[in-house]
Parts: C-alpha cells; sequence; structure tokens
C-alpha cells in the first residue's frame, strides 16, 4: 500500500509507463500501468503535471497520450459559451445542440439539477450516451482542476496558463 502523498509508481519498473508500441505485450503494459494510476492518492497532480509540462509520451495520471489530448479537448468544449441553449432547454423548447457543445450544455444542465433522464429526454439521447457524456464531463473538470492545480506548484509553466495550455 502506497503512503498517503507518494506516488504508487516510485517502486515500479518506470519503463511500464512507456510501453513501446512495438512490443506484443504493448496493451498488458498499458492496462497494468493504468492499474498502478487507479490506486495512486497523487494520481490527478500527475496528470496535471503532464499537461502543463505538455509530455507527449507515457503513462500519467491514468492517461495515455491520445487520452490526454482528448482530455484537452474536452476540456476546452466545457469553455463553450452554451448559455443560450441551455435556457431554451430549461424552457422546455426543442433545441438541437451541436456536438462540439454537448458537453458544455450537459455539464451546465447537470450543474442545475437535471438528470439523467431529463437530459436524454431533453437531448435525444439514449441514457447511456448522456451517462458516457457525464462521464467525459467530470474526467474533463477534474483534468481542469488537476492543471490549475499544477500551474501553481510546477516550474516552468507556459505564461498563458490553463488558456494556452486548453488551445
Amino acid at each position: 500500500m502506497t503512503a498517503p502523498g507518494h506516488p504508487a509508481c516510485r517502486d515500479v519498473d518506470p519503463e511500464i509507463f512507456f510501453p513501446d508500441h512495438t512490443l506484443r505485450d504493448h496493451n498488458e503494459r498499458v492496462t497494468s500501468a493504468k492499474s498502478i494510476c487507479l490506486a495512486c492518492p497523487i494520481s490527478a497532480a500527475c496528470l496535471g503535471r503532464a499537461v502543463v509540462g505538455r509530455e507527449k509520451d507515457g503513462i500519467w495520471g491514468g492517461y495515455t497520450p491520445l487520452e490526454r489530448r482528448a482530455l484537452l479537448r474536452d476540456a476546452h468544449r466545457l469553455g463553450h459559451e452554451v448559455g443560450y441553449a441551455v435556457r431554451r432547454l430549461e424552457l422546455g423548447h426543442q433545441y438541437r445542440v451541436r456536438p462540439t457543445d454537448l458537453l458544455a450544455v450537459v455539464h451546465g444542465l447537470t450543474s442545475r439539477g437535471w438528470s439523467v433522464e431529463k437530459l436524454s429526454a431533453a437531448l435525444d439521447l439514449p441514457l447511456q450516451a448522456v451517462l458516457k457524456v457525464r462521464q467525459r464531463v467530470q474526467a474533463a473538470t477534474a483534468c481542469l482542476v488537476a492543471v490549475s492545480e499544477a500551474e501553481s506548484i510546477c516550474d516552468g509553466v507556459p505564461s498563458g496558463g490553463v488558456a494556452e495550455i486548453l488551445e
């Protein structure tokens, strides 16, 4: 068991977090690395550090480089201005939400107490799709928090901060 505040990976061969894509056991290594991160008390800080440091390789905080890029894309989309869409949906109007605004709309309505069922009906999406979108919203929000925290403690942070990282 890892002590609080200490990385779960500190006594693990770092090679596991940088799997070679040409190896046959690549997927097994990724799964192993992610399971270590899942049990780590500082995985969010690790993810934040990787994003702030613009790490292009390796598994950090339980995310591969492709997954980190997707998280950043989702985090950027959370910032979309969707007030009009949210108001229309709150008033019970039919409103077609653009796919690029879906995360921000779901985030806005969820923060107003909308249930998955209500979101599903208003957005004309299956429950499973809404659940997946909500999971992406939660992960993107957690990423933003981790990046913000990492920014305040990391050396060499880009001068533009979170906004620059999300671009």
